[in-house]
């Protein structure tokens, strides 16, 4: 419990069950964020740049004091230094008798330097710098210069998402006018817009419409990096969002980023990992071993054992399998649930080749424990899954809004096509959720009350590292263009 200068608890029977402890510890409690001054309205999601915002700032001992906000690059300044690099604003303020006070954003497109979307972390400097005069006994005086360096930092950080503004609808225009006049080369405009985490939740829903994401926690911290890598595996068209978003859900359900080893029913869990229990031989053999396997499923503790077995240097696909734990240490991670230690290498390496942004280090899936960085870390867990799109060569097939598309992109991803029906019914409502059968660029182009031409181009590219597929020099590329004359 916290109590203010002056304020007394109402409930004497509250106070006596918790402790008033005393503190003269000076803090930033909190950062939060709203669309409007009176801090009714609070932030979910991204904010549109070139919005106005507002931070509340709560602080703990620092009544009547100067607070000064920064907002930075996500990831330019670190707890270990207070480096000044990545800065793109600042605002200061007062704060008022019970240490709150309230600052005024105003964002700009020119923070993102292009970019579709960006995160910011947000740090407080309480004191900021002033001037203070000092009179000598002589008459003299001087200035002296008081300056602090607290920063707000670790778990309290605040974050701010900013993305590019939505094109305004004039009155007498669709939204679809809007954007197809405003469309450089008159390409379809969604196949450019962001991946949201709201398309995302109303893609992974249940038969009802349910929201079948339990946590959004790494989705929503691998949006940035979602929609800043997938065009580096070529997926950018309405379409191919669709297909990987369908997947993605069927596989993980956005959330799911690390296999679960619990099999009640020894039956089913042979069935499943046919490969391995049937390298026992006999029937009897491969159900006894189904049943101990089964029993120590039944406790999480033993998941990584149960791993290590089905995924050992015993399984037809564990031959690189050869240290203790490698089983559970290269089992289904990440969005994409990469398995094999042979996928980690294959991914690793068409990542650092063909992925890579600018004066970015190379990555490392493989070695020591760095596949546990897949079900950790949001960005890894989403360009893992970009890295198997791309080196799969799975893009060259997400072309077509069709069943037939969706089960040979499954194919790629899952040869025994399970879950087909879930992955058909959830591409189904990708296409609804991102108007895939409007798009300009894809294969449902709609030419009812319009004039113009449409141009099709087909040839041969290796820009997504189709090198990494067997028997392929080249991957096939096919460029859908609307002209309007």
């Amino acid at each position: 419990m916290e109590l203010f200068s002056k304020e007394w608890v109402k409930d004497l029977k509250l106070s006596k069950k918790t402790p008033i402890e005393y503190t003269d510890k000076e803090d930033i409690t909190s950062i939060a964020f709203y669309r409007d001054k009176d801090c009714k309205e609070a932030i979910k999601g991204f904010v549109e740049s070139g919005q106005t915002i507002y931070a509340r700032v709560t602080t703990r001992g620092l009544d009547d004091s100067d607070i000064a906000l920064f907002i930075y690059k996500h990831g330019t300044v670190t707890e270990e230094e207070t480096s000044t690099k990545g800065g793109v604003y600042k605002v200061s303020g007062e704060t008022d008798a019970k240490g709150i006070t309230v600052l005024k954003i105003k964002t700009d497109t020119s923070w993102l330097k292009e970019k579709q979307s960006e995160t910011f972390d947000i740090f407080v400097l309480e004191g900021g710098a002033k001037e203070t005069a000092v009179i000598m006994p002589n008459g003299r005086g001087y200035t002296e210069r008081n300056t602090t360096k607290f920063f707000q930092m670790g778990k309290d950080k605040g974050i701010l998402l900013l993305s590019m503004p939505r094109q305004d609808v004039e009155v007498g225009q669709s939204k679809t006018m809007v954007q197809e006049v405003n469309t450089e080369k008159n390409k379809c405009p969604r196949c450019e817009q962001d991946i949201t985490l709201d398309e995302i939740k109303r893609i992974c829903v249940d038969k009802k419409g349910n929201c079948l994401i339990k946590d959004t926690t790494m989705i929503a911290a691998a949006l940035p990096y979602l929609n800043q890598y997938r065009k580096k595996v070529g997926i950018n068209t309405c379409v191919s969002k669709a297909h990987f978003l369908a997947q993605i859900a069927q596989g993980t359900k956005f959330y799911q980023l690390q296999e679960q080893f619990k099999y009640s029913n020894p039956e089913r869990m042979r069935g499943i990992f046919k490969s391995y229990f049937e390298t026992f031989g006999s029937l009897s053999a491969q159900q006894k071993e189904a049943k101990r396997l089964s029993d120590l499923s039944k406790d999480s503790n033993n998941w990584a054992k149960v791993a290590n077995a089905i995924y050992g240097l015993t399984h037809p696909l564990g031959k690189n399998h050869t240290n203790k734990g490698n089983g559970w240490r290269y089992s289904c991670k990440g969005f994409k649930q990469i398995t094999w230690k042979d996928n980690y290498d294959k991914i690793e390496k068409y990542y650092n080749q063909y992925m890579k942004l600018k004066d970015e280090k190379n990555i490392s899936w493989v070695s020591g424990d760095n596949s546990y960085k897949l079900k950790v870390s949001a960005k890894d867990a989403i360009t893992s899954a970009f890295a198997y799109w791309g080196a799969w060569g799975i893009n060259h097939i997400a072309k077509e809004n069709s069943e037939n598309c969706v089960r040979e992109v499954a194919a790629k991803i899952n040869t025994k096509l399970e879950g087909l029906n879930e992955r058909i019914r959830y591409f189904n409502k990708a296409v609804e959720v991102l108007y895939v059968k409007k798009c300009l660029s894809g294969n449902s182009i709609s030419s009812k009350d319009s004039q113009g031409t449409i141009i099709f181009i087909n040839g041969m590219s290796h820009k997504y590292g189709t090198e990494f597929q067997k028997n392929e020099k080249n991957g096939l590329f096919t460029n859908y263009v609307y002209i309007k004359i």
